[in-house]
C-alpha cells in the first residue's frame, strides 16, 4: 500500500491551507485502504509457514520476556526451527529457557545473524522497535521482522494484543477509518491517525512516528485554568495525579478511581506524601468506571490490570465494584477527565454521557487498547462533544499510549 505522506513532508506542507493539508492526508488514507482483500490475506500468510514447519529459515527471538516466550512456545509446537532466545538482561545470558540457550544480542548476531530470522518480541511501552532493529542490523543480522506479522499467522492465538490485529479487519471497516480522517483540529494529529492506521495495516511499528513525551498535559494541546477539578480513571498508583498536581497545583478538587486493590493501596501512599491542604481536595473511590453500578471480574496486571469477561479471560480474577460518573459525580463541577481504562473507555464514556454534555470537559482518553479504538473512540466523543477540538498525540514507542484529547475551544493553545 502506498503511504507517502511522512513527518517531514507535513511539515513541508505547513505552508498551505489546513483544507489543503487534510484533504491530502485523506487521500494517502484512500490509497492506504485500496489495497485489495487478496493482497491483505497474502501478507498475512507472509509466515505461515510457521505453522506448519514448512518454513525454511530457522528462528531467533529477540527477547525472552513474557511475549517471547508465548511466541516461542507456539513456534515451537508447530514445528518451527527456533535457535535461541537473544535478550538485552545481562542475568539471562547463559540461561535456557524452553530449553532454547538464552544469548546476547551480540553473540546471537556473531553465530546466526546470516542464517536465521530475528524476531523481535519485546512489546513495552519503554522499548522502541526502530531503535532494535537498528542495533540488530549493526550487529550483522540480515533478516529482521517485528513480532506482529509472525503471529497474524497463528490467528486468535496471539491476537487481539491492545491496537494489535488483523489488517483484514481494518480493510473491512475502511469506511469508519476514512470517515474519522478529517475530525481533527490540527496536521499533526491528522499525520498520527494515519501513521496508527499504517501500522494496523502493516504490523511495522516503523510505520509509527515520532513521540510527544507530556502525557495527558500535553503543552500545545490543552492549558490548565485555575480551579481544575480532574477525574482520574485509571488512577492505578497515583502517577497521573502526581503529573497533574505540579501542572496545576491551584487545582480545586481531584476524584481519582482505582479498583485494583494492590493499586488502591499505592495511590493512597502516593497521596499521603502530599501536603494536608492539597489532600484535603483529593477524593479517592476504589472501584472502576462503567456503564452504571455493579459488581464486576477484574484481572489484575499491574498498570494494564483490566475488567474482564468471564467466559473469555483467564487469570487472577476478583470482584470489584463499577460504577458510572453520572451517578458519583452527578452534583460535582468536573474541567478535565482522563481515561486510562484497558479498553473500558467506551462504557466509561457511555457512563458519563450526562456529566460530559453538561459540563463539556477536557477529555484525556487512551485509544489504543483496542484495534477500533482509533475510529470509534473519536466518533463517539463528537456525539457528546460536537464543538470540541479532537487531538490525537502518541506518547510511547511501539503503539503505546496513544491518546485522544477533547478540548473545548476556549482552552486550545
Amino acid at each position: 500500500p502506498s503511504t507517502t505522506t511522512s513527518m517531514h513532508e507535513m511539515e513541508a506542507m505547513s505552508a498551505s491551507t489546513t483544507p489543503g493539508r487534510q484533504a491530502r492526508l485523506l487521500h494517502s488514507l484512500e490509497d492506504l485502504l485500496s489495497e485489495s482483500p487478496e493482497s491483505v490475506a497474502q501478507r498475512e500468510r507472509r509466515y505461515a509457514g510457521l505453522t506448519d514447519g514448512t518454513f525454511e529459515q530457522p528462528v531467533v527471538l529477540m527477547g525472552a520476556g513474557r511475549a517471547g516466550a508465548r511466541i516461542g512456545e507456539l513456534l515451537l509446537g508447530a514445528g518451527a526451527r527456533v535457535l535461541a532466545f537473544a535478550d538485552n538482561a545481562p542475568g539471562l545470558h547463559g540461561t535456557s529457557r524452553l530449553g532454547l540457550p538464552v544469548m546476547s544480542p551480540d553473540d546471537a548476531a556473531r553465530s546466526y545473524g546470516t542464517e536465521a530470522l530475528f524476531v523481535v518480541t519485546i512489546w513495552n511501552s519503554e522499548h522502541s522497535y526502530v531503535e532494535t532493529e537498528a542495533r540488530l542490523r549493526s550487529l550483522g543480522c540480515e533478516s529482521i521482522a517485528p513480532w506482529v506479522p509472525v503471529a497474524w499467522a497463528f490467528g486468535d492465538a496471539l491476537l487481539p494484543q491492545y491496537a494489535a490485529g488483523l489488517p483484514s479487519t481494518v480493510l473491512a471497516l475502511r469506511g469508519d477509518v476514512l470517515s474519522q480522517a478529517d475530525v481533527w483540529a490540527d496536521p499533526r494529529s491528522a499525520e498520527v491517525y494515519r501513521q496508527q492506521v499504517a501500522w494496523r495495516m502493516s504490523g511495522d511499528f516503523a510505520d509509527l512516528g515520532d513521540v510527544d513525551p507530556v502525557q495527558y498535559f500535553a503543552a500545545d494541546v490543552i492549558r490548565p485554568t485555575r480551579d481544575e477539578v480532574f477525574v482520574d480513571c485509571g488512577a492505578y498508583i497515583g502517577d497521573t495525579l502526581i503529573e497533574f498536581t505540579e501542572w496545576a497545583p491551584g487545582f480545586r478538587a481531584v476524584h481519582a478511581f482505582e479498583p485494583d486493590p494492590d493499586g488502591y493501596a499505592a495511590l493512597l501512599e502516593t497521596i499521603d506524601g502530599f501536603t494536608p491542604e492539597a489532600r484535603s481536595r483529593i477524593h479517592t473511590y476504589r472501584s472502576a468506571t462503567g456503564a452504571g453500578r455493579g459488581n464486576r471480574l477484574f484481572m489484575g496486571d499491574g498498570a494494564g490490570g483490566r475488567l474482564v469477561d468471564a467466559s473469555g479471560d483467564a487469570g487472577d480474577l476478583q470482584e470489584v465494584q463499577s460504577v458510572s460518573l453520572d451517578e458519583v459525580l452527578a452534583n460535582e463541577p468536573v474541567t478535565f477527565i482522563k481515561m486510562d481504562i484497558e479498553g473500558a473507555e467506551r462504557e466509561a464514556l457511555s457512563g458519563g454521557a450526562k456529566l460530559i454534555r453538561d459540563q463539556g470537559p477536557v477529555l484525556a482518553l487512551s485509544a489504543y487498547h483496542l484495534q477500533d479504538d482509533l475510529w470509534e473512540l473519536p466518533k463517539l466523543v463528537r456525539s457528546l462533544l460536537p464543538d470540541h477540538l479532537l487531538y490525537l498525540r502518541p506518547h510511547r514507542y511501539d503503539s503505546f499510549d496513544c491518546v485522544l484529547y477533547a478540548v473545548p475551544p476556549d482552552r486550545k493553545v
